[in-house]
């Protein structure tokens, strides 16, 4: 096998060539959840037993700038406040009044991570179960946690 014949297997294997990571972030994109998939496994064998957060960023090309994000935030805990709002009704008027301050921005923003969101736990999930079920060799589970 030539250098090149591997160079090309070798991308074959880690999907690189596949249509979806044409441009640099779609790679970034994709080694991360590979990333993800390897991380589990890494901690059972240390016997670490523990949940794993993984962290998607808002689209860049849909994000509010944090900085403004908080003004807006705080600017909609006072109103809160002042209207005396707070359990259960407090996210759903938080976000309500976000929403309104940043002209939808913020929705627009909320459902484009929500969107990536799930684009990275599927991709995820792919690997995951390329590599057989869990990290302990047991089945996946999807849906609620069993309480003890």
């Amino acid at each position: 096998m030539t250098n090149r014949e591997i160079a090309r297997q070798r991308l074959r294997n880690q999907r690189l060539t596949l249509a979806g990571c044409r441009r640099a972030p779609d790679v970034v994109s994709w080694f991360g959840a590979m990333q993800a998939q390897e991380y589990e496994p890494a901690k059972w064998a240390l016997g670490l037993r523990t949940a794993v957060l993984v962290a998607v960023p808002c689209p860049e090309d849909v994000a509010v700038p944090s900085a403004e994000m908080a003004e807006h935030v705080d600017a909609a805990l006072e109103a809160a406040a002042r209207a005396r709002i707070t359990g259960p009704a407090l996210t759903p008027f938080l976000l309500h009044e976000v929403a309104k301050r940043t002209e939808g921005r913020s929705l627009r923003a909320n459902l484009a991570l929500l969107e990536n969101n799930a684009r990275v736990a599927g991709r995820i999930a792919v690997a995951l179960a390329e590599l057989g079920g869990s990290p302990a060799g047991m089945p996946l589970r999807v849906g609620r946690p069993e309480r003890p």
